[in-house]
């Protein structure tokens, strides 16, 4: 009966050990957070969790607590880093504010990762900053869940607003000139005094810099547009539609296997001298332009498949009443 009595007590002693849960033993956040849409992981707070899951606190052996239980720390995911996030290899990134942004892998547009902002409370900011020599043409994804016109993720170029976004607001591509000389770019996810709303914070993915030879006068265009420097140079502006549709149908089939992603950066690397040479040549704007016609006109039907599903519809019905018409005449 004593050893009985004894191996109970020994049993409850460790059973306290590993699910204590006390305030003494967990340093507890400000507030819950909750972790959705997959795995979350914070850098700036050193937490983590699983859906469905609310993580509350964190003890000195750096085991979490949670809304159900325990979590160990072995389920920390692996370190993405911003340069692997943001998909650039040349570009150095700086984060800070009142939490940095961080690499994952839950909320993505291109490769299976993006930079998401800092897990921060109200009236706080966390910022993503970088710097380019232009000129150039800047070209990056972007993406936020927040409080709508209350929470915004703003995007700068030398401090000066460019755009902002808030609300549920999905992948949206943005393009920008760079003019020559140094120039700061910086992302800021920025938050009011009161509720959160969303997931609370913004994503940046699929940034590419690249760099062009000093533009012609203002009335000639310019090249660029990232990365379809020819259509560019011949359409006079990156925010053309034909550019765009150019644009998107790389993202959606160029980029997604390693042999054209290969035919990409070989164009990248020699394309923008012969743009330049286009853009100053009327007579060879109109060329490019006639001959780029029909692969616009393919890549525009290959984004959007439902218009060649309707044009095989209205030509096989088409061709259905041309028949009887033919029948009928003919008895």
């Amino acid at each position: 009966m004593k050893i009985l009595t004894k191996l109970t007590f020994f049993l409850f002693l460790y059973t306290s050990f590993l699910f204590s849960g006390t305030s003494e033993n967990y340093k507890n956040f400000p507030e819950e957070i909750s972790t959705t849409g997959g795995k979350v992981y914070s850098e700036n707070s050193n937490i983590f969790g699983v859906v469905g899951e609310t993580v509350v606190g964190k003890n000195e052996n750096s085991n979490y607590k949670s809304s159900s239980g325990f979590l160990s720390s072995q389920q920390t995911p692996p370190e993405v880093t911003l340069e692997e996030a943001l998909d650039t290899s040349e570009i150095t990134w700086i984060t800070g504010g009142d939490a940095e942004w961080f690499g994952q892998t839950s909320v993505f547009y291109y490769g299976n990762d993006a930079a998401q902002s800092g897990l921060i409370t109200d009236n706080q900011t966390s910022w993503l900053t970088t710097t380019v020599e232009g000129p150039g043409t800047l070209d990056f994804y972007w993406k936020v869940s927040s409080e709508e016109n209350f929470d915004f993720l703003i995007f700068y170029i030398d401090n000066v607003e460019q755009d902002r976004i808030s609300g549920e607001t999905d992948w949206i591509d943005k393009s920008y000139e760079i003019s020559s000389g140094q120039h700061e770019l910086k992302w800021v996810y920025s938050k009011n005094e009161s509720i959160n709303s969303g997931s609370d914070c913004g994503w940046v993915d699929y940034v590419t810099f690249n760099q062009s030879t000093p533009p012609s006068p203002p009335s000639s265009g310019g090249g660029g547009g990232g990365g379809c420097f020819i259509a560019t140079a011949a359409y006079g502006s990156p925010l053309s539609k034909q550019v765009i549709i150019l644009k998107k149908f790389r993202d959606k089939y160029l980029l997604t296997n390693i042999p054209s992603r290969a035919f990409v950066r070989f164009y990248y690397n020699h394309s923008p001298k012969a743009a330049d040479f286009i853009r100053n040549h009327v007579f060879l704007k109109i060329l490019v332009r006639i001959l780029l016609y029909p692969i616009i006109l393919i890549s525009y039907l290959m984004i959007h498949p439902s218009l060649v599903y309707l044009s095989l519809l209205f030509s096989f019905l088409t061709f259905i009443i041309f028949l009887l018409r033919r029948k009928k005449c003919v008895s």
